[in-house]
């Protein structure tokens, strides 16, 4: 089998518009014309997987496309190097690509790519009106930006990152909640107990010491629980992230005392009510 790579027509000036870095060797030139030898300039995937550890300029490969020349394919010399573009979305890894130039292999379908410094968006109408002084009958089917483009490829990802965000923060409003009902349904149970207490000369920080420290030996076990669970089911969530480990550290850590500082709260609240109770009414609390 031989090997696949993406084959791309490009003009000279193609990968400073796109803003991809010249890694080694060169681009195209005015003088890599029809005539002139057969070049290619290849990504830094394609350099990689079959070039590893070595300088691929100067080398040559066969391009076989089908059709009249599928077996004697075309000598292609690389010229030079350029850093990887995602060409299929932003959440995809690079292929292993490589560009040949416009005039060695001209085609009958181009896309005009244009880099600008100010808003894009206010200069199409300008870029067709220039076109269309060199063909008047020059269609346009689509022209958008490239913030566009990588909009329209995030929709479904972010359609879903907001559905489990939704749901996160509901499983954190029940969370929330169930800790702070149970942490009130526990100390209305010990009013007699924290009656009692202070009748014996407890004071108010020792109160909110004991019921706090209670509830927090239980909210880190539920954390510990939890990130065990969160690690174990990393494999699920795998395909959802883009640029970010399963096993982030930063988002476990921040998960953990965000967790960790609503109980807290959820813990301290009830406790400080607890502690207004009068000792003599909370001794005959039934």
């Amino acid at each position: 089998q031989e090997p696949v790579s993406q084959f791309t027509i490009a003009s000279a000036n193609y990968f400073s518009a796109i803003g991809a870095r010249l890694l080694t060797g060169r681009v195209f030139t005015q003088f890599d014309g029809k005539d002139s030898p057969p070049v290619a300039v290849i990504n830094e995937t394609m350099a990689t997987r079959h070039w590893p550890n070595e300088d691929p300029v100067g080398r040559r490969f066969t391009l076989r496309r089908g059709g009249r020349d599928s077996r004697a394919g075309t000598a292609l010399e690389i010229v030079g190097v350029v850093s990887d573009q995602r060409q299929d979305g932003p959440e995809k890894a690079p292929r292993a690509e490589f560009f040949v130039p416009y005039p060695q292999s001209p085609t009958g379908s181009l896309i005009f790519v244009a880099r600008t410094k100010n808003d894009p968006n206010a200069l199409i109408q300008s870029l067709k009106e220039t076109i269309w002084e060199s063909n008047s009958e020059q269609p346009f089917y689509a022209v958008t930006t490239m913030d566009q483009l990588v909009d329209d490829s995030l929709k479904a990802r972010r359609f879903n990152m907001a559905l489990l965000g939704a749901f996160a923060f509901l499983a954190l409003a029940l969370a929330v909640i169930g800790i702070y009902g149970v942490m009130s349904f526990s100390t209305g149970q010990r009013i007699r107990e924290i009656g009692l207490r202070m009748a014996l000369g407890a004071q108010t920080r020792d109160i909110i010491r004991l019921i706090v420290g209670q509830g927090l030996k239980l909210t880190l076990i539920g954390v510990g629980v939890g990130l065990v669970a969160a690690f174990a089911l990393t494999r699920i969530l795998s395909g959802l992230l883009h640029q970010i480990s399963p096993t982030d550290p930063a988002t476990y850590v921040a998960v953990a005392l965000l967790i960790t500082g609503v109980a807290l709260l959820a813990c301290y609240i009830p406790a400080r009510r607890a502690t207004r109770v009068d000792p003599l009414v909370a001794l005959r609390y039934e």
